[in-house]
């Protein structure tokens, strides 16, 4: 399982954890500071939507041991990102990578700030999809 890290999950990694799932793929996504329970943002159920991807049931996590252990791949959306998860999980350094190219927070910006966004992680996860990545 990939489990996708973004800074809230309620933009990036859940977006990317649907994507992955829609190629196939076993998927989870948290947060590095997430408000539990959180849904995810409108924007982002909104572009999702116009792909056929349905986020609208998405509640925030933070990132946990568990979650960790759990996956063959935490796939961070930034270098920070990866760097934070392996200060907190040094013992499964291992598993944290960054995405191919950098993702930008795209939260409370504009629709189209949310499809670039969409894009920019449908291009790498199927490249990452194609190549057998993860």
């Amino acid at each position: 399982m990939v489990l996708f890290v973004c800074t809230g999950n309620t933009c990036r990694s859940p977006m990317a954890a649907a994507i992955w799932k829609s190629l196939g793929g076993e998927a989870d996504s948290a947060g590095l500071a997430a408000q539990a329970a959180e849904s995810a943002s409108e924007n982002a159920v909104r572009v999702m939507r116009e792909r056929g991807i349905d986020l609208s049931c998405h509640c925030a996590k933070n990132v946990t041991v568990d979650l960790m252990a759990a996956a063959t791949v935490a796939a961070c959306m930034t270098d920070a990102h990866a760097e934070t998860l392996r200060r907190r999980y040094p013992q499964f350094v291992y598993k944290i990578r960054t995405l191919p190219e950098e993702i930008p927070d795209p939260w409370g910006q504009n629709m189209a700030a949310y499809e670039a966004c969409a894009d920019s992680l449908e291009r790498a996860l199927r490249r990452m999809w194609k190549d057998g990545v993860f």
